[in-house]
């Protein structure tokens, strides 16, 4: 079986639920409150393990018992944590506000995600020198995620960036080689050129060196497109109540549908499969559908 590494961000959510998002300036009383596992990177190996990956993660997590939850909620799904380093630093911490309609507002504090420095890369090579794909979002430091392309790039080893949070400074090396990339619309635009229609932001980022670019819309499904093909695949209709973890989701699950040797457009619907049924529960990890329950949801649409 293929071996998927992800390398990123490890937090504990803290999530209210709110009829509305608060305004600026703005006090309002939440519904509930609840803990859950999450950072993006624990989220995708948390997705791409429980839907049969074979999956490792490196990141970095405070030595305090946030810490120790984090890697008990990944090793219950397989995930191989040994690697994952603790640090003296307080583990990353997100501040979550979920309105009635399934939108949210998030505030990440890094913590001990600072610490996932390319000195802990290269003390963790054989790790992922083993992995055929490299699974990497931009919650850690950015010098960090420009030598793992690097080192995808000599140890042929598909790279894929999923580019969120969007970063301030968009340095194009980094997307020179790039396996495959995944933003979503408001990502999209934050690595191009400002007041291009979407075509042209899709054309801009494939001229910058991506060989595989899948743009996330939503409800209105996802784009996919390289230089020879270009498709789009609509979204699957359910009832949303909570799209915290929907794009960790959907990066996890098309991961490891590549990893199993699936093409791009039926990875892509395995992928929203995933998703679609995460945004009806709550939760980021908590989230996070079953692979039987994938492969019945997508049975279920074909009959």
């Amino acid at each position: 079986m293929n071996k998927i590494c992800v390398i990123g961000s490890l937090n504990i959510d803290l999530t209210c639920n709110v009829e509305n998002l608060p305004k600026k300036g703005e006090t309002i009383l939440a519904d509930d409150f609840v803990v859950n596992c999450g950072g993006k990177g624990a989220n995708q190996a948390y997705a791409a393990a429980k839907l049969n990956g074979n999956v490792a993660m490196l990141g970095c997590v405070g030595n305090d018992e946030y810490g120790d939850l984090l890697l008990k909620n990944l090793s219950q799904v397989n995930v191989d944590v040994s690697r994952i380093k603790k640090v003296h630093a307080n583990t990353g911490t997100a501040f979550i506000n979920v309105d009635k309609d399934g939108h949210n507002s998030i505030v990440v504090s890094q913590g001990a995600n600072k610490y996932c420095l390319p000195e802990y890369i290269l003390e963790n090579l054989d790790v992922i020198k083993e992995s055929n794909y490299i699974l990497v979002q931009m919650e850690i430091p950015f010098e960090t995620i420009e030598l793992l392309k690097d080192i995808a790039m000599q140890n042929n080893i598909k790279f894929i960036l999923n580019p969120a949070p969007i970063p301030k400074v968009v340095n194009n090396t980094l997307f020179d080689g790039t396996y495959l990339l995944i933003p979503n619309e408001t990502e999209l635009s934050g690595i191009t050129s400002s007041g291009l229609d979407l075509d042209k932001k899709i054309e801009e980022v494939l001229n910058k060196g991506v060989e595989n670019l899948i743009v996330t819309l939503g409800e209105r499904g996802a784009i996919y497109k390289n230089k020879d093909f270009n498709v789009q695949i609509k979204a699957f209709k359910v009832e949303a109540i909570d799209t915290v973890a929907a794009g960790d989701c959907f990066c996890g699950a098309l991961t490891v549908a590549l990893s199993e040797g699936k093409d791009f457009e039926d990875a892509i619907k395995f992928a929203s499969a995933s998703s679609g049924i995460a945004v009806t529960r709550h939760g980021a990890q908590a989230s996070i559908p079953s692979r039987e329950e994938v492969d019945n949801f997508l049975k279920n649409m074909e009959e």
